[in-house]
């Protein structure tokens, strides 16, 4: 199903921090911001801040409610870090997922490095419709973690090709329902590897051939430079973002599925006591 409009996004992130793994965390943007908000917020013995202990991997028990106040959306799981990190704990795995089950009017959209963990942890979950799962590929290596993504009983099963750091010539979406694809934004010191127009193109073209939807989310800060991108204050687009200026072929952002549907079928249900969570009901 094709939409062209990118949805409005929140980020739920219930851990924060995580460990690097492949070629495309080595920029990783999550480290930098951490790091930032380390240095603020941590005084040598005060913790006044969530990322106060920088990019160690911590569990928030504090926000496993929050989606429950929120309605019809999208909801990326874990911006800051990886459902599936090997210090994660089962309990609260299964706490995140408990939170996904009974918010059926939410999509979540959860994303790792880690395939493999999701396979061998999936009797232990309830992979509602609502639960997408996907995998972050950046580089040919990481090509296996789709042949573990692919077991995984989810919904939707989404490979993210993101930073895509070279070309991809030839991959089997067997089994896989959505792609996303982005070149690399600025790193440490404005880092930015380079990401080309063909690597692109070569991964759209085999969604087409394999009836995947695509989504192409940026062109990253190298193309975005080189093809004079600039952001919507008139400063330069450093994630090559700007989507009127993708090559045609290229202005593609998809989904599996009528997200609109989706989101515009649920009605509120008020709740007899005031202050209480949310409650959502669809029309179909």
């Amino acid at each position: 199903m094709t939409n062209l409009t990118e949805h409005t996004r929140r980020v739920w992130n219930p851990m924060t921090g995580c460990t690097k793994l492949s070629p495309g965390c080595d920029n990783c943007y999550v480290e930098r911001i951490a790091s930032r908000l380390s240095e603020r917020y941590f005084d040598g013995e005060e913790k006044y801040h969530s990322y106060a202990l920088g990019f160690t991997f911590r569990e928030h028990l504090d926000r496993l409610l929050d989606p429950y106040y929120l309605g019809p959306s999208i909801l990326e799981v874990n911006s800051m870090s990886d459902l599936f990190h090997e210090n994660a704990t089962l309990e609260f795995q299964q706490m995140v997922f408990k939170a996904m089950n009974e918010c059926p009017h939410i999509l979540f959209q959860v994303l790792t490095k880690r395939p493999e963990r999701v396979l061998e942890l999936a009797d232990n979950f309830n992979f509602t419709p609502n639960i997408w799962l996907g995998t972050s590929v950046a580089v040919n290596g990481s090509l296996g973690y789709i042949e573990h993504l692919r077991q995984v009983p989810a919904a939707v099963r989404f490979v993210a090709f993101e930073p895509l750091l070279e070309l991809i010539q030839d991959v089997n979406l067997d089994g896989i329902h959505w792609v996303t694809v982005g070149g690399e934004s600025p790193g440490w010191g404005n880092a930015m590897r380079a990401c080309e127009l063909e690597w692109i193109s070569r991964i759209v073209q085999q969604c087409d051939e394999q009836k995947v939807a695509v989504f192409i989310k940026q062109l990253g800060g190298f193309l975005g430079k080189k093809m004079g991108m600039v952001n919507a204050k008139g400063f330069p687009d450093l994630k090559g973002g700007e989507f009127e200026k993708f090559p045609l072929h290229l202005q593609r952002r998809e989904y599996p599925i009528d997200v609109d549907a989706f989101l515009s079928q649920w009605v509120e249900v008020e709740s007899p006591i005031k202050g209480t969570f949310r409650k959502w009901i669809s029309k179909s």
